[in-house]
């Protein structure tokens, strides 16, 4: 698989952009809400057909009546939904197809239409008619696949083309969408096998068909700098494009923060041109504009006071408006002391949590999700433990609204080093666990992993790594302790670490980035490393 940059994959022909999807899912699905956005999204629930085992490509899935029997789906859905609680039948572990005719209505002039995955278990291909179109390796991070130019000839030709063979409708039309889920076993991919939990298949998360203009935002990113506890904060703003700009173009951004009563408190305006590159450091953003909050409402499990941040572009193409919640709260650790939010000691109660449940395996319908969210909360938890990865959109969110401080995880389980293709994931992974969670005040501890060392696939598959990464301080994280993020991961594991993670020198240094603290505390009392103070960790402020 080619690796290409953002711009080349954005100004691509077919040829290129068919070895690849956007690695990194941008917030475009908060614009629909927007009424005065040119943003439309389109829930992918309903049409589609299921098959579970092997065909031999996609021309068969739309050939094969005669060997395969399709049955009616609906999104999200999980290959595992059954035999994840049958104790007579193992859990299936294999290829999934599905199958749809997708109509194509995008009603912008050189409009961008894309497919966004909240999440597909594990490795994901996507085909247009017989051609695979992109991939996606990895189950629980966001996606999105452009089929902006790349499929207009497609969509063109299908358009009046109708359906094939039962049992698929003949009045169907459109341009015809097919998906391969595979999670069989993969050395090379997160989560191990040895893993304590069962690595589900399909599309289990939303899948859903965004049209925008030719430029639009991407991701705006919100950094909280609290200053005196109540009295002031802050307040960052960075983000990124989506499209390629001409030399010509020049759109103005307006941002505008808004309290938790609705009220404008800060707005400010510019041209994309005028912004400097961003010091937060993720790719191609820009920093456009920095406030200064007084008195401003705190976030705390008591009262999750939730600000938002708007930001509209407009431009030759039209006009984009896309709205991102954040909070505002202090996080401190007191030298051998208590954990305290906002200044004040917060004795942490909670539970944890996977996205799993009886009949439905990792395809929970949304009420489910909010039903047992708000069980959680009731109880009287101001915690939960997401494990072992990244968890959907909805997750997050409620935990935001409920109150609810979050740990969550990169999918690395028992699996030691691994491969370099399965160390590149790893970076991956956690790249966009940073990227797509940034801006939740309820998200304080990122965590690397769970056990991943001893007697794993991983171990066994390059040993002398593992024992060189146990060396230095790679080991299980623990909530005892709050590290989360060793010096090795980010030395090792991330070779040239991003700016939010960046200048590390030794395994008793604090780095302060503004938005997050990255530190360390190793834990073997048989390596000649210096201990650090039990506040040394990985938290966001």
């Amino acid at each position: 698989m080619r690796k290409i940059s953002r711009r080349r994959f954005l100004t691509s022909t077919a040829e290129v952009a068919v070895a690849v999807a956007l690695p990194i899912a941008p917030a475009w699905l908060r614009s629909f809400a927007e009424e005065d956005s040119t943003g439309k999204v389109r829930r992918l629930a309903d049409g589609w057909e299921y098959f579970q085992g092997s065909l031999d490509g996609p021309w068969e899935a739309w050939n094969s009546s005669e060997i395969a029997v399709w049955n009616s789906v609906t999104l999200p859905h999980c290959f595992n939904h059954y035999d994840a609680c049958d104790p007579d039948t193992p859990a299936y572990r294999g290829p999934g197809w599905y199958r749809t005719h997708l109509v194509i209505e995008n009603p912008y002039p050189k409009g961008r239409t894309l497919l966004h995955f909240g999440g597909a278990g594990q490795t994901t291909d996507v085909y247009l008619g017989e051609q695979n179109f992109a991939r996606h390796v990895g189950g629980y991070d966001q996606f999105v696949v452009d089929l902006t130019g790349v499929a207009d000839e497609q969509i063109i030709a299908a358009a009046n083309t109708p359906a094939l063979k039962p049992p698929v409708s003949t009045e169907l039309k459109g341009l015809r969408l097919a998906i391969r889920c595979d999670n069989g076993r993969d050395l090379d991919r997160m989560p191990s096998d040895l893993s304590d939990f069962t690595l589900y298949g399909g599309l289990y998360r939303h899948v859903s068909l965004v049209y925008l203009p030719a430029i639009s935002i991407e991701a705006i990113h919100v950094a909280v700098t609290p200053g005196k506890i109540g009295e002031s904060a802050t307040v960052a703003v960075s983000g990124r494009l989506h499209g390629a700009l001409s030399p010509a173009e020049d759109p103005a951004i307006a941002i505008e923060i808004l309290d938790p009563h609705g009220n404008v408190v800060a707005h400010s305006s510019t041209q994309w041109s005028a912004a400097p590159p961003s010091h937060i450091g993720f790719e191609a953003e820009r920093s456009l504009e920095s406030f200064t909050l007084s008195k401003p409402s705190l976030w705390s499990p008591s009262r999750p006071q939730l600000y938002q941040c708007r930001v509209t572009l407009a431009g030759a193409n039209g006009k984009h408006v896309l709205t991102e919640k954040f909070g505002i709260r202090s996080i401190h650790f007191l030298e051998d002391g208590p954990f305290q939010l906002n200044g004040e000691r917060l004795l942490l109660r909670g539970t944890h949590r996977h996205e799993d449940h009886a009949g439905y395996a990792a395809a929970i319908p949304d009420d489910v999700v909010r039903q047992e969210m708000h069980l959680i909360k009731d109880m009287g938890a101001n915690f939960i433990r997401l494990a072992h990865y990244q968890q959907s959109q909805l997750v997050l969110d409620l935990c935001d609204e409920l109150g609810l401080l979050v740990w969550e995880e990169v999918p690395w389980c028992r699996a030691g080093v691994g491969s370099d293709r399965w160390q590149q994931m790893g970076r991956d992974k956690l790249h966009n666990m940073f990227d797509q969670h940034f801006n939740h005040p309820a998200l304080v501890f990122c965590a690397y992993a769970t056990p991943a060392a001893g007697n794993s696939v991983g171990s066994a598959h390059h040993p002398t790594r593992t024992k060189a990464l146990i060396a230095t301080g790679f080991r299980r994280m623990s909530l005892i302790r709050y590290n989360a993020l060793p010096i090795a991961w980010v030395k090792f594991m991330m070779k040239t670490p991003p700016k939010y993670l960046q200048h590390m020198s030794t395994p008793c240094e604090t780095i302060d980035i503004g938005h997050m603290v990255v530190t360390e505390k190793p834990h073997s009392e048989e390596r000649n490393i210096p201990y650090c103070s039990p506040r040394q960790r990985f938290v966001r402020r």
